[in-house]
């Protein structure tokens, strides 16, 4: 590491929940991989959500998202920005979605203690 320049990156502890390593949760991020069935729908306020990657891993899925509607098929993603509310309804028999969540309070934060 140079000496130059100051510390852009910090290591999160996270905790990996159940066996399957489902869902894996840090000081500012957290990932979760969700089985949904047919018109299953899981739907997020705006709250204190902050930037998503969601992936399509398997199946349709209609993603409703900062007023705008997509439908991602396995092998696409979206990029949420944050305070924005989303809903994921899963359009085939069986569905994977990927999503990695930012939690903007918490990033804010941590950016602002490395200054």
């Amino acid at each position: 590491m140079s000496t130059l320049n100051a510390i852009r990156c910090s290591p999160l502890a996270a905790a990996v929940e159940g066996a399957d390593a489902s869902r894996a949760q840090g000081a500012a991020l957290s990932m979760t991989t969700q089985a949904l069935q047919q018109d299953e729908v899981i739907e997020f306020a705006a709250s204190a959500l902050g930037e998503e990657v969601a992936a399509v891993l398997k199946g349709r899925v209609d993603i409703v998202a900062a007023g705008e509607h997509y439908v991602l098929s396995a092998g696409e993603a979206i990029l949420i920005p944050p305070f924005e509310a989303r809903r994921y309804q899963c359009l085939e028999a069986n569905c994977v979605l990927y999503r990695v969540v930012g939690d903007a309070a918490a990033t804010t934060a941590a950016t602002e203690n490395q200054r």
